[in-house]
């Protein structure tokens, strides 16, 4: 396939599995070539240590940022990006089908939507979700026996700051 500058194409909505070089954002919408770049290595297939042949044309298409984004403020902003080959069809190509099928081709019937379960009564309810109160930690309180090993193996509070003074007295540097 090959595109020529100033052609509108369609970003086509595949979504492949694994590594794909075209964003979200940017699959079905359409846009205008602005250049051809060149030949490449397909990076989709190099990402998994294939050969990534044959080579994939790459071109720059430019959006409009209002096509892109709805609420989009402002009208002339439009967004650039590189697409390979594979990710457009030309625009011509891309038009709507119409809601008619096909010939030859039945419509599949809609699926019936669930009933909604009954309402249970006040006192059912009740029953079905008892309330709990939530639970808040509480600080651990030092008893006299944590406060006694803490003095010994010099871990305690007292112990951390008297390290500390000696750290930082007059005349040391930190």
């Amino acid at each position: 396939m090959s595109l020529r500058e100033g052609q509108t194409v369609h970003v086509k909505t595949m979504v492949p599995t694994g590594h794909c070089r075209t964003p979200y954002y940017l699959r079905g919408k359409t846009g205008t070539i602005e250049a051809n770049l060149g030949a490449f290595l397909n990076p989709e297939e190099l990402a998994y240590h294939k050969s990534g042949l044959p080579k994939k044309v790459l071109y720059r298409v430019r959006f409009d940022q209002k096509h892109l984004w709805p609420r989009y403020p402002v009208t002339r902003d439009t967004l650039v990006a590189d697409i390979y080959e594979h990710w457009l069809e030309p625009a011509s190509g891309t038009a709507k089908k119409s809601a008619a099928p096909e010939a030859g081709v039945t419509a599949k019937p809609k699926k019936a939507k669930p009933k909604a379960k009954a309402a249970l009564p006040k006192r059912a309810a009740a029953k079905a979700k008892p309330k709990t109160k939530r639970r808040v930690a509480k600080p651990k309180r030092r008893t006299a026996q944590t406060k006694r090993r803490a003095a010994k193996t010099g871990t305690g509070r007292r112990a951390r700051t008297r390290a500390n003074a000696r750290r930082t007295a007059p005349g040391r540097r930190r």
